[in-house]
């Protein structure tokens, strides 16, 4: 192979239907323009598969895809991208999600997977230093995430990272989420119905392999500036309040009046220097949080172990919530109306055929963060895309493509991230070059 810089240059191919697996060749030159992640999972998805092809196909593919800037010291450097379409008709849904899940996978010597076929049993995907194998999972079916995680990482690595689906996901429910490291969810609508369509449990990922960097020092620079700059800085969220604990955010600005002891940084997420210190109705202009406070209200450490449960079952909080509250379940009994029964019940597919909900294809889910008792969950991403310049969307979609945080992408620039791009792989990147990968992966996600 090739040598390359910041990316592997390979890709593990995955044939549920034959259990073949094999690695196929990225060429640099031929993925420049993605940028990665986001813009890498919908570039294989249009080569591989068909237009034509149905969500329940087993031509469908789901592909999970990295950066090269990915498992660096960007700030918040750890997430990667799962696309596959998940309705008849439509464009491609996505979910990104942080955590340390897709450092992992390029630890352990690949960029992206591409996961086609069925399998005819439950099975998991177990790959540890560029190797890989498909694994029986019907003792891990209708087991929770945590569960999943805990039996999974006993059976490989202590150390390794597991991206799975829980009962929602395998009852393939529009309101399922895929979750990383069983914390770090991402209800994009239909991504996680496919892998329960495929019998794919979940994917199993050890890596010890170090990234080479084509300028290292001159990488390594840039990087330790914005960590700085990112760990200086106080965040102010704006946005709503969409469930319980759950704040949607649609923007977020410095804080200048707030204290650098207000800050409260998110817990657990790869290489993160985020730090934020309030919350503020986008409408209203009430402040909704003050995450420096550490006295929770009760309400909201209740709402808090409610949400936690939810994502256990691997379902998305808000969604979930919205359909148990539209009328449209079947088998809800008056008396018993604690949301987490009724949420055991909604994964398990026993409230009628209306449970797997309208998908939007055009929506991209963004994983969430725990911030001071509350679960802020980024929509900045997509933010402005009804501007006529696209300029915001497109630096966002472009940081997140690369690797990075939306809240930490909050604080880049095109410049910054084509002269890490750069320096990364060794191919020249311009702030226009840039621009241009964001507003392309925009305006794919906004359709």
């Amino acid at each position: 192979m090739a040598m390359t810089f910041g990316w592997r240059g390979q890709f593990l191919r995955v044939n549920l239907t034959s259990g073949e697996l094999g690695t196929e060749l990225l060429l640099p030159e031929e993925i420049k323009d993605s940028i990665g992640a986001h813009g890498l999972a919908l570039y294989l998805y249009n080569k591989e598969v068909p237009a034509e092809v149905e969500p329940g196909s087993a031509e469908n593919a789901l592909i999970l895809a990295t950066s090269p800037l990915t498992g660096t010291l960007l700030p918040n450097g750890g997430h990667y991208s799962v696309v596959t379409r998940a309705t008849r008709g439509a464009g491609l849904s996505c979910a990104n999600l942080g955590g340390a899940w897709g450092p992992e996978l390029k630890y352990a010597g690949f960029d992206a997977i591409v996961v086609q076929g069925k399998s005819p049993r439950p099975v998991y995907l177990w790959i540890s230093d560029g190797a890989a194998e498909l694994r029986d999972a019907s003792h891990l079916w209708g087991k929770n995430v945590r569960e999943c995680g805990d039996l999974l990482r006993a059976e490989t690595d202590k150390k390794a990272h597991v991206c799975c689906i829980g009962p929602a996901g395998e009852n393939r429910l529009g309101v399922a989420a895929i979750v990383s490291d069983a914390k770090f969810a991402s209800g994009a609508k239909g991504v996680a119905a496919i892998g329960g369509e495929k019998k794919l449990k979940a994917i199993v990922v050890r890596g010890t392999k170090g990234i080479r960097l084509a300028r290292a020092g001159e990488f390594m620079a840039t990087t330790r500036r914005l960590r700085h700059d990112s760990a200086a800085t106080l965040l102010r969220g704006k946005g709503s309040r969409l469930q319980g604990p759950v704040l949607l955010v649609t923007s977020v600005a410095e804080d200048i009046e707030a204290l650098t002891s207000d800050g409260v940084r998110p817990r657990s997420c790869f290489g993160c220097t985020a730090a934020f210190s309030s919350f503020v109705d986008d409408l209203t202009g009430e402040t909704i949080a003050r995450f420096h406070n550490e006295s929770l209200p009760q309400v909201d450490a209740a709402q808090l172990r409610e949400h936690r449960a939810f994502v256990d079952l691997g379902l998305d909080y808000v969604s979930a919530k919205a359909l148990l509250a539209s009328g449209k379940c079947d088998g809800m009994q008056d008396g018993m109306q604690d949301p987490v029964e009724l949420a055991a019940k909604l994964a398990r597919g026993e409230l009628g055929e209306n449970t797997g909900a309208d998908v939007n294809p055009g929506e991209v889910g963004n994983s969430g963060c725990v911030v001071g008792g509350y679960v802020l969950v980024a929509a900045i991403a997509t933010a402005g895309l009804g501007d006529d310049s696209g300029v915001d969307a497109s630096m966002f979609a472009a940081a997140e493509s690369a690797g990075c945080c939306p809240f930490a992408a909050a604080l880049m620039k095109a410049p910054e991230i084509a002269s890490l791009l750069s320096s990364a792989t060794g191919m020249d990147y311009s702030p226009e070059d840039v621009l241009r990968a964001g507003r392309r992966i925009a305006t794919a996600a906004g359709k």
